[in-house]
């Protein structure tokens, strides 16, 4: 009698733990998932059977945190980032269309290979870049007093003393280990070099697109964190840059970059970073000059050369960097054990694939001269509040402009329209919406920084009975209008801005 008891009670305890592991399934389930969906290999052309990358599994999983594990304190902003296009910038659908067009250019499907990627894991940094110097990178911590630079120290104190009692660490407030300790490593070229082969461009997309899979050459995409786009770790460990172009990145390490100056955490060490904050942050993924010579994205160029970085009179002498408008600042928590801060950053990282975000960056105005035979119209267009080119460097973006006249019923009696876009062509100057075949500009008519266009309509004067008016709209496109086959299921135009006139 007592035996069945006990048999009923140890049944009853693994019912409980049954369940009890349901129901954390449950809520992993809820959140996008970061690791492979098995049914889904052929989709994302990977092949979970390479031995080597078997091999590289069961070795190394990953150099990086995974997503999952900063989402147990940062709820907000993983909520904020698996909304963003950084998580989706390898998913993208548009992203995944040309990637599969670029393979197919090369005519070899199996170009991320063992032969043609080239690794930068254990790479060290070479001269004349000196990691001990820093490039005044924490310069502005040095000069605060003793005590504010103490908290340097704290957080995962646990495994800091790991680190202070590894060989050849200079014993400083400052935590500075050799680069060999640390896994120092250079991030810009990974798993296709940039050049020509067989005459043909390589370019190389996964640098930027999904910059994991690059630095731990996961071909396959098995490795947590890798198909995730632009993820939590990649960035926080970026300490700095190197030759202008590629990222000095801290792998292996519980030290992680952020913005302030006076924190802590019981997860790991932080450190504070004025790269992080500054729109050079940015730069190595948003400009890129492809192998025949075509400054193909120029975003950050725009924004040096506009009086968002100078200071200009268009700003009020204000200098705005990126991530002011794409990372803006709420009253929050940074994590769910961390204090309320007056300033923490979004990290939805807004932009053309967000449509409120895009409302009124550009304006329209419309003003008219009547005549006898005609309707004389000027449309003011002004990129308002986009501190760069608007629509952005990707020959796929457009801003559509369409004016009508309107009878009295709020019928179309006349239309008109302008595109503002960049037109990239071939070298044989053949237009081409493909970076690795850009050699040229065909054409250029986006609004630069603060720039106003006034674009000139002549309209006949309808001969109808009362009341007519002008309206004028923008729209902003993702893909371009008259490409309607360049992709399926494409998105539907935001509406930037409208003006209405009505004629006297």
């Amino acid at each position: 009698m007592r035996t069945k008891a006990v048999r009923s009670f140890i049944v009853f305890i693994y019912l409980f733990l049954i369940l009890v592991a349901l129901a954390g399934v449950n809520q992993l389930m809820a959140r996008p998932a970061t690791r492979v969906d098995p049914t889904r290999i052929a989709d994302d052309i990977r092949d979970i059977l390479d031995p080597d990358h078997l091999k590289l599994v069961a070795s190394n999983e990953s150099p990086f945190k995974p997503t999952s594990v900063c989402r147990q304190c940062h709820r907000g902003h993983d909520e904020e980032w698996t909304n963003s296009m950084h998580y989706l910038s390898w998913r993208d659908p548009i992203f995944k269309t040309f990637y599969n067009q670029y393979l197919s250019y090369l005519g070899n499907p199996e170009i991320i290979s063992e032969e043609t990627y080239e690794t930068v894991m254990g790479k060290v940094v070479p001269p004349p870049y000196d990691k001990g110097e820093r490039k005044e990178r924490l310069g502005y911590v040095e000069e605060e007093t003793q005590a504010q630079r103490e908290v340097l120290r704290h957080g995962n104190l646990r495994t800091y003393y790991e680190y202070m009692t590894l060989k050849e660490v200079v014993k400083d407030p400052m935590i500075k280990l050799t680069r060999e300790e640390l896994g120092i490593v250079i991030h810009g070229e990974g798993l296709l070099p940039d050049g020509l082969l067989d005459g043909k461009s390589q370019i190389n997309c996964l640098r930027c697109h999904a910059p994991g899979a690059d630095l731990t050459m996961d071909k396959n995409f098995i490795l947590e964190n890798n198909s995730d786009g632009v993820f939590c770790d990649y960035c926080h460990l970026i300490i700095d840059r190197y030759d202008d172009i590629h990222y000095v990145i801290l792998i292996n390490s519980q030290i992680k970059q952020g913005p302030y100056i006076q924190t802590v955490s019981s997860s790991h060490c932080i450190e504070p970073s004025k790269l992080i904050v500054q729109s050079e942050f940015c730069k190595d993924c948003h400009q890129y000059t492809n192998p025949l010579g075509m400054q193909v994205f120029n975003t950050y160029t725009e924004w040096f050369n506009s009086d968002y970085n100078t200071g200009g009179n268009a700003t009020g002498g204000n200098i705005t960097t990126c991530q002011e408008c794409h990372m803006p600042g709420y009253r929050g928590r940074a994590s769910i054990v961390s204090d309320v801060r007056q300033e923490v950053f979004d990290h939805t990282f807004y932009g053309g694939n967000t449509p409120d975000f895009l409302k009124e960056c550009a304006t329209v105005e419309v003003e008219s001269t009547i005549e006898t035979a005609n309707i004389l119209l000027d449309v003011k267009v002004k990129n308002d509040k986009a501190g760069h080119n608007l629509p952005g460097d990707s020959p796929l973006r457009e801003l559509i402009l369409i004016v009508r006249l309107k009878g009295p019923e709020g019928e179309t009696l006349w239309q008109g329209k302008r595109v503002y876009r960049r037109v990239y062509g071939d070298l044989e100057g053949n237009p081409t919406f493909s970076p690795w075949r850009a050699s040229q500009v065909l054409s250029d008519t986006t609004l630069k920084p603060m720039e106003e266009r006034v674009e000139n309509f002549t309209v006949p004067r309808p001969d109808v009975e009362g009341n007519v008016y002008i309206t004028a709209q923008l729209f902003y496109r993702l893909t371009p209008e008259d490409q309607p086959n360049l992709i399926s299921n494409a998105p539907k135009p935001t509406r930037v801005d409208h003006a209405v006139h009505f004629i006297q």
